[in-house]
């Protein structure tokens, strides 16, 4: 599937009701309603459940779907807030060598592969260089080191960082894609583990003005230290949404850089079509 494709598919420049994922929608609780019944957990709180080695399941879904799988877990999860907001603006600089030797390792389905990539949680004005680590055993690492803003040097500290974990040297690399989404994180009662829900995705060539909006697409992901019963993948699993692994490095190259190929990735792209195609226009004004 094309860029081309993908912009005719989700309306580039029209409304869209996935647009705004905490819009309400007549008949029914919008997401909004479905996460203010939950109880509020501060940043400092969840500072205990971050869990960098840890098991990931991630989904993919529209957001049409979300208030019922909502519905059905409100007592059994917490949702983090930051100033008043349940919702968290993220921007991601993802890093590779200029052959994107990080990309083709994970199309590839290369076993102990990683990413490099500079992220801003923009509301708590924190900014990180992390490395990503996937093993064979089918476990993420996650390590990293905090950076002032968003300039572009790092100190000695980074560099460290990417050549122990990520068997790099970070002078070779360079900013290849940015990406811009919108964030739900949830923590279960028992503070085991933690649930993302990103939307309103936007990726970014690097270098490149043109954009691709992914509206009504959400990436749900579960974070466990080890796999093990979880609420929501029991509602997720009865509501027939199945586990789907996605990488949005993976997925924004894909769908801003026509040169590379994504053989390997042609049934996901095919499915992200398909939950794009069930978005309904709704009336902007």
């Amino acid at each position: 599937m094309s860029l081309t494709e993908i912009e005719k598919q989700s309306g580039r420049g029209k409304c869209y009701s996935g647009g705004n994922l905490l819009s309400k929608t007549p008949g029914q609780d919008g997401i909004l309603d479905c996460i203010d019944k939950m109880e509020g957990i501060s940043l400092g709180q969840m500072s205990s459940v971050k869990l960098m080695d840890r098991m990931d399941t991630k989904y993919v879904l529209h957001s049409s779907r979300l208030p019922f799988i909502l519905r059905q877990i409100v007592r059994y999860y917490k949702v983090m807030e930051i100033n008043g907001m349940r919702d968290a603006f993220y921007n991601t600089v993802y890093y590779d060598y200029p052959d994107l030797q990080f990309f083709k390792n994970h199309v590839n389905g290369k076993l102990n592969r990683c990413k490099v990539r500079k992220r801003g949680y923009v509301e708590s004005n924190l900014y990180f260089l992390e490395v990503k680590i996937k093993t064979n055993k089918g476990k993420t690492i996650k390590k990293r080191v905090k950076i002032s803003g968003e300039e572009e040097t790092f100190q000695e500290d980074a560099y460290s960082l990417v050549k122990q974990y990520a068997g790099s040297d970070l002078f070779l690399l360079f900013p290849v894609l940015n990406n811009e989404f919108k964030r739900i994180t949830l923590v279960n009662n028992e503070m085991t583990e933690r649930v993302t829900i990103d939307f309103d995705l936007r990726f970014f060539k690097t270098g490149n003005e043109e954009s691709v909006f992914l509206p009504g697409l959400v990436i749900l992901e579960v974070k466990q230290e080890k796999s093990g019963y979880s609420v929501i993948r029991g509602t997720l699993s009865a509501a027939r949404i199945k586990k789907s692994g996605i990488s949005k490095y993976c997925l924004g190259v894909a769908l801003t850089d026509p040169r590379q190929k994504v053989n390997r990735m042609k049934i996901k792209l095919r499915k992200i079509k398909k939950i794009i195609n069930n978005e309904h226009l709704i009336d902007c004004n």
